[in-house]
């Protein structure tokens, strides 16, 4: 059997300097390249070997990682920064480390941006909407038997708008949840050119569907088209878009 010189060398460099610096330090940046800006499945493949390498260099990510279990996916976003996705949870935990610390500080991102969900298997992708769509539910709150169908529609409008960035060749996303109180599905795009431009042939389906269940409903709702910077609001009820303006005049809860 003939031996991987790469892994040879990685062995060979570790047992050298692992007295003076530590091997998983020093795997943990010599394989960087191999993995970086990449989803990867973490139950299998380059992906488990990279948690593990994650794991063994960083004490803070291995001790969330025997308290909550593996993530489904990983993803190194740099050297100092990763994160770790759990679809069952609808979360990702971001582990950044400051500088001359291999020690991360965690923050933890929810719900999962519904841009993500184009990298991941199409099993996941399906079982991450079907949680979107429950907690979308759950903050609606009960309901009676008559508002049964309307609430239906809204599943609709919601499974529509995550499943956006999965077959939009376009740098879009989509999610659903409040913004200034009020029920809004907030979908966001590189700019507002291409927001004025696409919004419709990318996310039209997804918006009649939930304005026409909020409305049916009596059910106040917004529509936002979303940059870094601006955000621009339609209102169902009124059918009627308004100008653009800066995100920060917005005040936005999800």
């Amino acid at each position: 059997m003939q031996l991987n010189f790469r892994a040879a060398a990685i062995v060979a460099i570790c047992v050298s300097v692992a007295p003076a610096f530590g091997c998983a330090a020093f795997r943990h940046g010599y394989t960087f390249s191999d993995y970086r800006g990449q989803v990867l499945n973490a139950q299998r493949g380059p992906g488990a070997t990279r948690l593990e390498i994650e794991a063994n260099y960083d004490p803070a990510l291995r001790i969330h990682v025997g308290d909550k279990g593996d993530p489904d996916y990983i993803v190194v976003a740099d050297l100092r920064e990763v994160a770790l996705v759990y679809i069952e949870r609808d979360e990702i935990a971001w582990f950044t480390r400051p500088r001359f610390s291999n020690r991360g500080l965690l923050r933890i991102q929810s719900p999962i941006p519904g841009e993500l969900l184009r990298y991941v298997d199409e099993a996941d992708r399906s079982r991450a909407v079907e949680k979107k769509v429950d907690r979308a539910m759950r903050e609606l709150g009960p309901s009676n038997a008559q508002e049964s169908a309307q609430r239906e529609t809204i599943t609709d409008g919601i499974e529509q708008c995550y499943a956006i960035p999965t077959h939009s060749a376009a740098s879009v996303s989509c999610d659903v949840g409040y913004v200034d109180g009020i029920l809004s599905m907030v979908i966001e795009f590189e700019s507002r050119e291409a927001a004025d431009n696409d919004w419709e042939s990318v996310a039209g389906d997804a918006v009649s569907t939930f304005c026409a269940a909020s409305n049916q409903s009596n059910r106040a709702s917004f529509v936002y088209l979303s940059t870094q910077d601006d955000l621009r609001a339609y209102s169902c009820e009124l059918d009627k878009w308004h100008d653009w303006q800066e995100s920060q005049q917005t005040g936005s809860s999800t």
